[in-house]
């Protein structure tokens, strides 16, 4: 399909399931990653990355289920710095992520890992929560580098690394919070999105043809 024909408007969030509040002070770094455990979310080096933070001051909770939870399980048993919940109801999740300091968005090397922001990292950048997710092109397409914190995809180590120096630097953790937000305040609010939806919809009227598909992200 010719380019001229595609428009692309981002999933976004919805700020009154995930408002911005104050993170949690003092206490451990929280990390929170939910999701539904298919190879997009990489959930093999999350685990990996887990038994290298073993005594480090990280507190890690893992939400969902999916193909890859039965491995994931097998991986970190025995691990003493991470809690795993089947799921969480969506009236409870904005809630989940305001009790943690940062949230992990995609981890995963699939092609449709490269492609993708999966809503999670939308629903933390509205509650004002540091992302750490894989360096891919379309997460630079969405934020910049100060935005979020990028690892490479499938790099267990780095993850491990780029949490435990956030975990010494709260700075930096509420520093990008608060960027997050204010980037999504600007291009990924429902407002925003509205203006951007409704600028496709004039230019496909006022040139037929050009934009009559309308996507996601």
């Amino acid at each position: 399909i010719p380019a001229a024909r595609l428009a692309v408007v981002p999933v976004g969030a919805e700020p009154q399931r995930f408002p911005a509040r104050p993170p949690p002070e003092g206490g451990p770094l929280r990390v929170l990653f939910y999701g539904s455990f298919i190879p997009l979310h990489g959930t093999g080096t999350l685990a990996a990355a887990i038994r290298l933070l073993d005594g480090a001051p990280v507190e890690l909770r893992v939400v969902g289920r999916g193909q890859e939870r039965t491995d994931f399980d097998r991986r970190i048993a025995g691990a003493a710095n991470v809690t795993v919940l089947d799921w969480v109801d969506y009236e409870r999740l904005g809630e989940l992520v305001a009790d943690h300091h940062v949230v992990v968005g995609i981890l995963g090397t699939t092609d449709k890992a490269s492609r993708v922001v999966p809503n999670k990292v939308y629903q933390a950048a509205c509650a004002g929560r540091a992302i750490v997710t894989a360096d891919t092109p379309a997460i630079r397409e969405a934020f910049a580098d100060d935005e979020v914190a990028l690892v490479p995809p499938g790099d267990p180590e780095a993850l491990a690394a780029t949490l435990l120096a956030l975990s010494a630097d709260r700075d930096r953790v509420g520093a990008l919070g608060r960027r997050a937000r204010a980037r999504f305040e600007r291009d990924y609010a429902p407002e925003a999105l509205g203006r951007r939806l409704t600028a496709i919809l004039q230019t496909q009227t006022k040139e037929p043809g050009t934009a009559n598909a309308v996507s996601g992200s």
